[in-house]
């Protein structure tokens, strides 16, 4: 059997604001959710809470570089994490470059978001809908959920899936126009 005191539940995935009626909080997370197409603020919250564990690690690493600790593994894997989805546009690869990350970067990187900009959609809720149907592949693996990040080197794998409508009609019109 399992010592109680041994185990730790990691479920927590997402904070609510503390002060739940703050017109300028108010008024930017709707201005999110609709520019990404979120479904709901707790979406924003989950990505709010990843963001800050992420800068919490880095600012940990950078405390602990201060005091001269050794921690290259720990820094390199970090600084990999944000260079393999791309969070860090145009930076310099420091770990003090992590705590510049903003929201829009991480949003930017889901699924749901870089469909809409490699114009598989028209509509980044039209974005939702294909990824919600199972019409969209990722390096020949379907995948559902819109919250999806997307690594850099796997954004010219994403396309419809061979078993969706939108495929045989994307085809169809290939050959119409090579036709013609």
């Amino acid at each position: 059997m399992v010592k109680v005191s041994n185990y730790t539940n990691y479920s927590k995935i997402w904070n609510r604001p503390k002060n739940p009626y703050e017109k300028l909080r108010l008024c930017n997370e709707i201005r999110m959710i609709n520019l990404f197409g979120l479904k709901n603020k707790r979406e924003l919250w989950r990505t709010q809470f990843f963001l800050s564990k992420l800068r919490k690690v880095a600012e940990k690493l950078i405390y602990k570089k201060a005091k001269l600790e050794k921690i290259p593994s720990q820094s390199y894997g970090i600084l990999w994490f944000c260079y393999k989805y791309n969070f860090m546009n145009n930076m310099t690869f420091c770990l003090e470059s992590i705590i510049k990350i903003d929201l829009r970067s991480i949003l930017s990187r889901r699924l749901q978001t870089v469909v809409k900009q490699l114009k598989l959609s028209k509509t980044i809720h039209e974005a939702r809908i294909l990824i919600m149907h199972k019409h969209i592949q990722v390096k020949n693996q379907i995948v559902n959920k819109p919250s999806f990040l997307v690594r850099k080197d796997n954004e010219i794998f994403i396309s419809f899936s061979l078993n969706s409508i939108h495929f045989n009609l994307n085809k169809k019109c290939h050959e119409n126009r090579i036709i013609k």
